[in-house]
C-alpha cells in the first residue's frame, strides 16, 4: 500500500499546484494507461479511496484494472473514476510470479466447417453436370 508520506507528499503538490485531489505517483500509469484508451474521468478520490486503489494496483496489476476501467466506460458513460472501484474490487488477484500460462491441446480431427464446404462443393459440382446434361441433351459431357 501507499504510504502516509507518499500522501504528504500529493497533498503538499497539491497545495502548491493549487489542484484539489492530485493523483499520486504510484496511479500514475493506470490514470495514463486509461486515458490512452480514450476513456477520460475526474480522479477525484479522497485519501482514503487513493489507499483502495493503491491496494487494488498491487493486487490486481494496472492491465487488469485498466481494461475493466475500459469495457466498463463503453458499456455506458461515466464522469467520475469511482465508478470503476466496485468492478476493480471484484478482480481476482495477479498470478503469482513465474506461473505460466497451460498447455493448450490441440483438437484433433477434422473440422465440421471443412466437410460442410466439401459436401456443397460436390453438390454443386453435381448440380452444374445434371444442368449441362439438360442443356445439351445427346452430348457426351467432358469432366473436369
Amino acid at each position: 500500500m501507499a504510504t502516509p508520506s507518499s500522501y504528504k507528499q500529493a497533498r503538499e503538490a497539491s497545495k502548491q499546484a493549487g489542484a484539489r485531489d492530485p493523483i499520486p505517483d504510484f496511479a500514475r500509469p493506470l490514470v495514463d494507461r486509461i486515458s490512452a484508451s480514450g476513456v477520460h474521468v475526474r480522479w477525484g478520490f479522497r485519501q482514503h479511496e487513493w489507499f483502495l486503489v493503491d491496494h487494488l494496483i498491487k493486487k490486481c496489476g494496472i492491465p487488469a484494472m485498466a481494461a475493466t476501467a475500459v469495457r466498463a466506460a463503453r458499456r455506458t458513460d461515466v464522469d467520475s473514476a469511482r465508478y470503476f472501484l466496485p468492478g476493480w474490487r471484484e478482480l481476482p488477484p495477479q498470478p503469482a510470479p513465474g506461473t505460466q500460462r497451460p498447455q493448450l491441446r490441440a483438437v484433433g480431427g477434422t473440422s465440421t466447417t471443412d466437410e460442410r464446404v466439401a459436401q456443397g462443393q460436390a453438390l454443386a459440382a453435381m448440380f452444374r453436370e445434371q444442368e449441362q446434361q439438360a442443356l445439351n441433351p445427346g452430348h457426351p459431357q467432358e469432366t473436369a
